[in-house]
């Protein structure tokens, strides 16, 4: 082969090295500062998401999470800080984050990377929400949160129903008066936030609190203990957010587990990039880069 041959195969070969290289770390900057694509399995979101759906997260507009650490191992806890956003969350956005509660240990907060869902959110940090005949209130909202017809049939269904099938009671339990059709007020915490803890909310931020401090808190009587000793004052140092799907007769969310760290977010939905029916595989094209 002559030598200006080889050479430019080692010029093109060199270019092109360059090139690739170059595409594959905007694509990398871009997944990990900029974008992400989830696909929808569940119901829980329907009628706006449904099985099938391949939602685009938007991680500019909240800024996007970077981790500290990679130790993703089981029950290794979340190190992560988070870029400079535009804006903040607003309620009745629709958010994935990971699940509060990712090794079904419902007693404690915990981090798994691979395990997230895809809600909307009701209530933002400083807000107080309310289900009224299972309709969404959140005090500093004006109008409707979420999809008022499948809120509309939660209301007409039978109590009965819902307690023959263990989907009738919220969180928490022990507050009997309290289920998915009569709820709250329930004031969700922004960090800063100093409250008095009483017999009538030391349950409702018992684990939250216990994710903070990392302590193992007792509730006795509605009192949060540490130790021997009573805590009726605390500070929250992190944002929560309550969040929950389109779907209210069927959807596992805020109403059932309570708040969602703002740590654990991953970003906003902004559109479904495209959708194929789980079962013929086609694609349907009337959700081709639908906006949400």
């Amino acid at each position: 082969m002559k030598p200006k041959v080889l050479k430019r195969i080692i010029n093109i070969a060199c270019w092109a090295t360059i090139v690739l290289f170059c595409l594959l770390t905007m694509h990398y900057l871009l997944w990990i500062f900029a974008t992400d694509k989830f696909s929808i399995r569940s119901e829980s979101m329907m009628p706006t998401i449904i099985p099938g759906d391949q939602i685009v997260v938007n991680k500019l507009l909240f800024g996007a999470r970077i981790y500290s650490s990679l130790d993703f191992s089981d029950h290794a806890p979340l190190k992560a800080w988070r870029v400079k956003g535009f804006r903040k969350i607003k309620p009745n956005e629709i958010i994935v984050f990971n699940f509060p509660y990712g090794y079904n240990n419902w007693s404690k907060i915990e981090f798994r990377i691979n395990y997230v869902y895809a809600k909307r959110v009701i209530g933002a940090p400083g807000d107080s929400v309310s289900i009224v005949d299972g309709h969404y209130r959140n005090n500093h909202h004006e109008g409707s949160l979420g999809v008022e017809k499948m809120q509309a049939t939660l209301q007409g269904i039978p109590d009965s129903t819902l307690m023959k099938i263990n989907s009738f009671r919220a969180v928490p339990l022990s507050r009997d008066l309290w289920s998915i059709k009569h709820f709250g007020p329930l004031y969700i915490p922004a960090k800063g936030d100093a409250i008095h803890l009483t017999r009538e909310n030391g349950i409702i931020y018992k684990r939250i609190i216990e994710y903070e401090t990392k302590d193992s808190l007792v509730c006795t009587d509605g009192l949060l203990y540490k130790g021997d000793q009573l805590m009726d004052q605390y500070m929250f140092t992190k944002n929560y957010y309550f969040a929950c799907g389109d779907n209210t007769p069927n959807s596992n969310d805020s109403r059932y587990w309570g708040f969602v760290p703002e740590d654990f977010i991953i970003g906003i939905v902004t559109r479904v990039a495209y959708s194929r029916d789980p079962e013929t595989h086609e694609i349907r094209w009337d959700r081709v880069w639908k906006k949400l």
